[in-house]
């Protein structure tokens, strides 16, 4: 159970880390006028490899390997979609005003990628 506290409050700094980049990143370019989605992106690859690292040697305490590249890659890739479509319906469906709705988006679709790959990264990716 220690085990896994200290595993899951890595996980967790990594994640803060991790999220200060991407949102940084994100916000400064949608600032800039860049599309949203685009931002969002950017965001994301700069927040990609900073996670890899991280939380392989960090929180997991793994290897950087080309197996488990690729596992963090399309774990990624799937919960990046989750965002994406939490971004979309968050979107659609919620009325506020135009000048803040992209960056709730932006924080709605970081809450769904970062439930969805903790789980996978921990029974899947690092194992």
């Amino acid at each position: 159970m220690k085990i896994m506290l200290v595993t899951f409050t890595k996980y967790i700094v990594v994640g803060i880390a991790n999220t200060l980049l991407t949102l940084g990143i994100s916000f400064i370019l949608i600032y800039f006028k860049v599309n949203l989605y685009l931002a969002n992106i950017i965001g994301y690859i700069f927040g990609f490899i900073l996670s890899f690292i991280l939380n392989s040697l960090f929180t997991f305490s793994v290897q950087l390997t080309v197996l488990r590249f690729s596992k963090f890659f399309i774990t990624f890739l799937l919960c990046y979609f989750l965002n994406l479509l939490g971004m979309k319906i968050f979107l659609d469906f919620i009325l506020i005003s135009s000048n803040l709705k992209a960056y709730f988006a932006q924080l709605i679709g970081m809450v769904v990628y970062t439930l969805n790959s903790f789980f996978i990264n921990k029974f899947w990716v690092m194992k």
